[in-house]
């Protein structure tokens, strides 16, 4: 007599995971609500911004997720939804890994690193092997992006204590946004 049966899950439909994203973006931006603190100590560079700048540009950011996230779930096609998150997904594997390097790098907590690595990471590759297996996007297409996020961490290696360019737009954009 068996006491247990095992039954293997039910696989997450891709779209159901797309909902995800932004959501996971959400709270990566809260653990990220400090940072600038965090910069001022281990990078140069930092422009001189507040944290109403940084924090508003987290919004953007926020914004920018769900509103990609929305725009991918309109076609009512698996493809066309998968392929149009697909960048986004990158971009969030990118900045995981960047918050894994400056944990190591510094010796310290990133802010970010639980929700952009731990949390978001594992999802998003686990979303791009089930497009990947149910052929909804082109392999080259997940090789392509594969590539840029490689370029982008080999450049976060190189780059040292050098604030991320990115980031540093982003706070820059954010103030000139309250300063006119």
């Amino acid at each position: 007599m068996t006491l247990v049966t095992l039954r293997k899950p039910a696989a997450i439909e891709p779209r159901a995971l797309i909902l995800l994203f932004p959501v996971i973006a959400l709270m990566h931006e809260f653990e990220e609500w400090n940072i600038l603190g965090w910069h001022r100590a281990v990078n140069t560079g930092v422009p001189d911004v507040t944290d109403l700048h940084v924090r508003t540009a987290l919004g953007i950011v926020v914004l920018a997720n769900f509103v990609w996230a929305g725009a991918s779930l309109i076609p009512r096609s698996k493809q066309w939804s998968s392929n149009l998150i697909l960048p986004l997904v990158a971009i969030g594997v990118m900045n995981g890994i960047q918050h894994l390097i400056w944990t190591i790098q510094f010796g310290r907590y990133a802010p970010g690193v639980v929700f952009g690595f731990l949390v978001f990471t594992p999802i998003a590759l686990y979303f791009a092997y089930r497009v990947l297996r149910e052929r909804l996007v082109p392999r080259w297409f997940v090789i392509a992006l594969g590539s840029v996020v490689l370029a982008a961490i080999v450049l976060t290696l190189l780059r040292g204590d050098e604030i991320d360019p990115m980031v540093k737009s982003a706070m820059l954009f954010a103030r000139g946004l309250w300063e006119g």
